[in-house]
Parts: C-alpha cells; sequence; structure tokens
C-alpha cells in the first residue's frame, strides 16, 4: 500500500515545502515578467500542474486489482456486485490522493494568496486530474492486471497497468500545459486574465472524466467478473 500511495507522501512534503518556501516562490513569480505576461498571473495554473503531476504518483486502483494476485477468487467469491468492489478501490484511491493534494491546494491558497477565482478554477482542476487519474489507474488495472506474482512489489511497481496510467497522467499534465500555453495567447488577444485558460481546460477535461467513469461502471464491471 505504501508504494501505490507513495504519491500522498509527495503531496504532503509538498504541502510541507509550500508553507516553508511558498512566499520566496510568491515572490520569485511577482518579479517575474515574460513580455505581456505578468508572472503573479502564472503562478495558479503553474500550481496546479504541479498538484496534478504529484497526484498521478498514486496508483492505487492501477495496482488494486493485481494486488489481490492469486487470491482473487476470494473477493469475487463474496456476496459483492462487481460494481461495490470498484467503487470501494475507486474512494480507496480518492482518499489517499484527495485527501493530501487538499492539504497542499490549502497551504498553497494560503501562502501563494490566490484571489477567488484563482481558487476555484484551481480547485476544479487539481479535483478533475484525481478523478481522471482514479479512472484512468482503474481501466488500465481491470483491463490487464498481473495475477501470477510471487512478490506484489512485482505487481504494485512493474506491472503494465501501473506503468502506463503513470505515463498517462504525465501526459495529461503536459497536454494540459500545452492547451494553457495556446490559452494564453487566447487571453492575450482578448485582454482577459490567464486563469480563464485554465478555466478552458477544465471545461474540456470534464467531459473526459464523465465518460471514462461512466465506463468503468458499465463495461468495467463485466470485465471484472470475466476475470
Amino acid at each position: 500500500m505504501l508504494n501505490a500511495a507513495f504519491g500522498s507522501l509527495v503531496l504532503l512534503a509538498g504541502a510541507v515545502a509550500l508553507i516553508i518556501k511558498g512566499r520566496d516562490l510568491a515572490a520569485f513569480f511577482n518579479a517575474l515578467v515574460l513580455g505581456p505576461v505578468s508572472g503573479r498571473e502564472l503562478l495558479a495554473p503553474v500550481f496546479s500542474f504541479a498538484l496534478s503531476m504529484l497526484s498521478s504518483f498514486v496508483i492505487v486502483t492501477a495496482s488494486s486489482i493485481s494486488i489481490e494476485g492469486k487470491s482473487l477468487w476470494i473477493l469475487r467469491s463474496m456476496p459483492l456486485a462487481a460494481k461495490d468492489v470498484i467503487d470501494a478501490k475507486r474512494r480507496m484511491h480518492l482518499l489517499l490522493a484527495g485527501v493530501p493534494a487538499f492539504i497542499a491546494f490549502a497551504a498553497g491558497v494560503i501562502v501563494l494568496r490566490f484571489d477567488v477565482v484563482e481558487m476555484l478554477v484551481t480547485a476544479a482542476f487539481v479535483f478533475l486530474a484525481i478523478e481522471f487519474f482514479t479512472n484512468l489507474g482503474m481501466i488500465f488495472g481491470l483491463k490487464i492486471p498481473v495475477l501470477d506474482w510471487d512478490n506484489e512489489a512485482v505487481a504494485v511497481k512493474t506491472g503494465a497497468a501501473v506503468t502506463l496510467s503513470t505515463f498517462l497522467g504525465f501526459a495529461l499534465t503536459a497536454v494540459a500545459g500545452g492547451l494553457f500555453v495556446a490559452g494564453v495567447v487566447a487571453c492575450i488577444l482578448l485582454k482577459i486574465r490567464l486563469i480563464f485558460a485554465l478555466l478552458a481546460i477544465d471545461v474540456l477535461l470534464a467531459p473526459a472524466v464523465f465518460l471514462i467513469r461512466a465506463w468503468i461502471y458499465k463495461r468495467g464491471t463485466a470485465v471484472f467478473d470475466a476475470l
């Protein structure tokens, strides 16, 4: 479990680092000027992407089926619907990723002094990113589990589900960063705050999160029953 929730420890460490060095970070961005772009306006989006990337290190759902190993039959023999099993694993991931992320987020809001708009848009992005990682990991965990291991570290550290989930977690953050750069150009042309570029990413990400979650509860249950 510690290996699967390593990202939780990293997020908590990030929260401590923010409390200690957050003011220095804010001062750096406040002094930063990139042409027509104020560094202060980049602070909330950069903070969002950092929390997103750190959250992708939590791999609970990606390894949750593999960790059952050859004992999976015991879980399947219990009077539990596949939906309930999947829901329990998702909730565990959301708990282990969401609580530390909230602590880090709260530290950032207070120390970096975000305004209401920055706080709400950043919170939405971080929540959607964690939900996306949770669901994506669950899909890979269901589709490509490793059940014949002799050491559980194999299931947690080297399974294809974990590797793909972590890689695509980084990819999501990278794509969001690329979209944000494009959004910055649009914000400059429209003469609006850069935080609205992150809001546009939230709007694009929300349907993807919904569709993946819907697949898990409609098709993923059948995949679990067939394991």
